[in-house]
């Protein structure tokens, strides 16, 4: 299994009213290592901010990788 080129997870991504990540965990986890690898470049991950309102918010998503 740890063979295979191509891995498939999701994570879970709270993003702050900055677009700045805030928190990231694993929420289908595909391959230990991969899983380590995607977190640590998800907390690098910047985002236009959600808006309510026209103000921008506080939001989180889920991101297949």
């Amino acid at each position: 299994m740890a063979r295979r080129l191509e891995y498939h997870g999701v994570v879970h991504v709270m993003i702050d009213a900055t677009g700045r990540v805030e928190d990231v965990s694993v929420i289908k986890p595909s391959h230990p290592a991969y899983d380590a690898a995607v977190v640590r470049a998800a907390r690098q991950w910047a985002f236009t901010p959600a808006s309510r309102g026209g103000r921008p918010v506080a939001s989180e998503t889920a991101i297949e990788v």
